[in-house]
C-alpha cells in the first residue's frame, strides 16, 4: 500500500506528467473563496486560472495531467462541475481528451451527503455525482453546461441565470 497510496497534497505534490492509467478521487467540495489565503497563495503557482474557482476543479485538472493517453478519471463530485458556468473553462480545457463516459446522481438521502450543519429531511446543499471521464466518451465536455439525467426540452429557449445577471459571492 505504501507504494501506491500517497499521503500528500495532490494540488502541489502530484505528478505533472503522464503517470497513471486511472485516477480515482473524491475531492473536497470547496470553492476558492473558502480556501484559507495561505493555501490559495500556494495553489496559485500550481493551478491554471481555468481550474482555480473550486478545489474540485483543481483536482480534476491535476488528475487529467497525470493520465496516460486513454486514461480515465473516476470521481465523486458535486454536479456543479457539469452545470455551473464557472466550471465552463475547465470543461473546455479538458474537452480535447476527456468526455463523460458515465454519470450517476447519488441519492441525497445517503448520510455522507449531509453536511454537519444540515438537518435531516432538508434539501442537500451539494448534489453529488458518480462521474467517469475518459476518451471517446458518448458525451463530450464543452464549455456549455451538461445536465445529467435532466430533460432540457421544457427549458429550451429560456434564459439562464447567467443570461440575466452576473452572480458574485461576497466575502
Amino acid at each position: 500500500a505504501e507504494q501506491i497510496v500517497h499521503n500528500r497534497d495532490f494540488i502541489t505534490d502530484a505528478p505533472t506528467v503522464e503517470t497513471w492509467n486511472y485516477c480515482c478521487t473524491n475531492p473536497p467540495y470547496l470553492r476558492a473563496a473558502n480556501i484559507p489565503q495561505l493555501l490559495r497563495d500556494e495553489y496559485a503557482a500550481h493551478v491554471p486560472k481555468y481550474a482555480s474557482a473550486d478545489l474540485a476543479h483543481s483536482f480534476l485538472d491535476r488528475a487529467a495531467r497525470t493520465l496516460y493517453k486513454g486514461g480515465k478519471i473516476g470521481v465523486v463530485v458535486a454536479d456543479r462541475i457539469l452545470i455551473n458556468s464557472t466550471a465552463g473553462p475547465l470543461r473546455e480545457a479538458l474537452s480535447p481528451y476527456l468526455g463523460v463516459e458515465h454519470v450517476e446522481r447519488i441519492d441525497s438521502e445517503l448520510a455522507f451527503v449531509r453536511p454537519k450543519q444540515r438537518r435531516k429531511g432538508t434539501p442537500a446543499r451539494v448534489h453529488p455525482l458518480l462521474l467517469v471521464l475518459g476518451p471517446d466518451a458518448p458525451v463530450p465536455l464543452t464549455k456549455e453546461p451538461i445536465y445529467p439525467g435532466v430533460d432540457e426540452t421544457p427549458y429550451a429557449g429560456l434564459p439562464t441565470l447567467q443570461d440575466l445577471a452576473e452572480v458574485r459571492l461576497g466575502s
